[in-house]
């Protein structure tokens, strides 16, 4: 039996409360090695609390992806200033040490995704049949989560359902898989 599942705007807070964290987490670092301005020097501690919450709240705002939080990104901001940057600058900055960075894992996963798909055997798998087979391996790298939300049921049952499809739809395909793709949790295989 499926379950309806409510956003809750609690987690939605948790998330951006989490993000936040990191975010501010980051920043300290970067900002324990660059020279600060006077006048944020010379600002009283309330002061510098309230520039730094905002400064938070506004990197938090410009949506840059995970991969901009990282130590490698520290350094790289690191080389590029020598006094504490505006967030407009900051910003800048990390997108440029994003852009490969996310192309880059793009690249990997179109390659993990190819591979995936290749034929085994002789390669006589057609093309429809590797269409139903990357179907299939994608599910099995969701841990067939989605497809059981999908079909209001639970990852083994959606499991057991895609070999079955894969087995009558495409022939070859099923053909292909191996022992382990062939079984279920429990150690049973679909013939």
């Amino acid at each position: 039996m499926s379950e309806i599942v409510e956003f809750s705007p609690d987690v939605a807070r948790a998330q951006q409360q989490r993000r936040n964290r990191q975010i501010g987490s980051w920043l300290t670092k970067l900002s324990s090695y660059l020279t600060h301005s006077v006048e944020f020097r010379e600002m009283d501690e309330r002061g510098r609390a309230v520039f730094w919450a905002e400064l938070v709240e506004v990197m938090a705002e410009a949506d840059l992806p995970d991969a901009a939080w990282t130590s490698d990104s520290i350094r790289f901001c690191r080389r590029q200033f020598k006094f504490f940057p505006c967030a407009a600058e900051l910003c800048s900055a990390l997108e440029r040490h994003v852009e490969p960075v996310l192309a880059a894992q793009k690249q990997r996963w179109e390659q993990e995704k190819i591979s995936h798909s290749r034929p085994r055997g002789d390669g006589s798998i057609p093309l429809d049949e590797r269409l139903w087979l990357d179907r299939f391996r994608e599910a099995v790298a969701d841990g067939f989560r989605s497809l059981g939300e999908e079909r209001g049921t639970n990852p083994d049952e959606a499991r057991h359902s895609a070999l079955t499809l894969l087995r009558q739809q495409a022939p070859t395909a099923y053909a292909s898989l191996d022992e382990m793709e062939r079984q279920d949790r429990y150690g049973r295989t679909y013939a």
